[in-house]
């Protein structure tokens, strides 16, 4: 009989333990939250085709190399992870352009090897009709 008290007991403090109500919030990291809807803004940049292509034809235009990093950053990130998105919106440029920006960022990216870039372009619907497809 003590043993099955002292079993319950066990259980019972385990529990107090293991889901008790003990408020222990920890502090909000506002600038982790502020750089991860910095980053889920960039790569939805491209679902306004009009600032997208203006980003674009900034960053085919510069020379700067570090301002074509964070360019080449923006657009790789895009093609990662929304390449529907930026296919549709290099597409609005023109092959001319189409074919400049592949030149200038995906046949040799900055930051991810080639071969995640094409394959993340070829994950898209509308990939076969666009100037990446040739």
């Amino acid at each position: 009989m003590k043993s099955k008290l002292f079993l319950i007991g066990v259980l019972f403090s385990f529990c107090l333990t293991a889901f008790g109500t003990v408020n222990k919030t920890a502090p909000i990291n506002i600038e982790k939250l502020n750089a991860e809807k910095d980053y889920l803004n960039m790569i939805n940049q491209c679902a306004n085709p009009k600032l997208f292509n203006k980003i674009l034809d900034q960053a085919l235009a510069t020379k700067d190399e570090s301002k074509r990093a964070l360019f080449a950053a923006q657009i790789e990130e895009t093609i990662m992870n929304n390449p529907s998105c930026f296919i549709a919106a290099v597409t609005k440029l023109g092959n001319k352009k189409c074919e400049v920006v592949e030149d200038s960022f995906i046949k040799e990216p900055y930051f991810y090897p080639r071969h995640e870039i094409y394959k993340s372009l070829s994950s898209a619907a509308d990939y076969a009709s666009s100037c990446f497809a040739s």
